[in-house]
């Protein structure tokens, strides 16, 4: 599992009956997209899979829940069963603005708003011929198609926004929104206002989501975890406020995720 898929939590326990991947974009959508994926899955019986998504927006076309996926501001939970299959694609922090027109992403936060409420008649047209695609190939061509035909274009406060929430990944010393609103060179008024209007939620909803994240994947990766020590890394105050705060957005303890089957 590469980190662009890390949202899935647990995403191998029902394998091989669910199969996720990620795909990159063509070189001239990778300034908005950060990854297309593709899940397909046959079940013998309903399977919940939770997810821990990133602070992006999210284009979906399958047989269950199609739509533009907003950002959400908690762990969510979807019910698959039966057999399916869904193709996304994931843009980058602040990059769906240049899709939304005159939509406000604030109201597309922990939403999922239809296509042709987004789109109008395109995003029907769109639904209906990756249905008939069939092929994972054919139809990551045609969201591609879809997503030019757009011609979009990112302005100076998309591609600073973007390179903000770059920032706090790479640097998980910058755990509060003043401190990340200086290193990006702005006001925290203006770092409020840029990531509201491009991302839907607040800088400290980003922080909080990529701190959890960073613990999850480090309770992912080893079998004997220091907890004092990984609250430390991941920008935690203490080893009380890493189990908080995890516990609110995954729905268990750290120390009961990392021993999951």
């Amino acid at each position: 599992m590469s980190s662009r898929t890390r949202a899935l939590l647990n995403p191998r326990a029902a394998a091989p009956a669910f199969a996720f991947a990620d795909r990159d974009p063509s070189p001239d959508l990778a300034p908005f997209v950060e990854c297309h994926w593709v899940a397909r899955w046959s079940l013998p019986a309903p399977y919940e899979q939770r997810i821990l998504a990133c602070s992006c927006v999210n284009l979906v076309v399958g047989t269950h829940q199609p739509g533009v996926h907003g950002v959400t501001t908690s762990c969510r939970s979807v019910v698959l069963e039966g057999d399916g299959w869904a193709v996304g694609t994931r843009f980058r922090p602040g990059a769906f603005r240049a899709f939304a027109g005159e939509l406000e992403l604030a109201a597309l936060t922990d939403r999922v708003v239809t296509l042709p409420d987004v789109f109008g008649a395109a995003g029907r047209t769109l639904d209906l011929a990756i249905h008939a695609a069939g092929a994972e190939r054919a139809r990551l061509a045609l969201l591609e198609d879809f997503l030019r035909a757009r011609r979009p274009a990112l302005d100076g406060d998309a591609l600073r926004v973007g390179r903000i929430v770059e920032l706090a990944r790479a640097v998980p010393e910058l755990t509060q929104a003043a401190a990340l609103a200086s290193a990006g060179g702005v006001s925290i008024r203006v770092l409020e206002r840029l990531f509201r209007r491009y991302i839907g939620v607040g800088p400290k909803a980003v922080l909080r989501r990529l701190r959890v994240q960073a613990a999850v994947d480090c309770a992912s990766s080893s079998d004997d975890v220091d907890w004092a020590a990984l609250a430390r890394r991941c920008g935690y105050f203490d080893q009380a406020h890493l189990i908080r705060e995890f516990k609110a957005a995954v729905g268990q303890t750290p120390r009961r995720y990392a021993a999951r089957p």
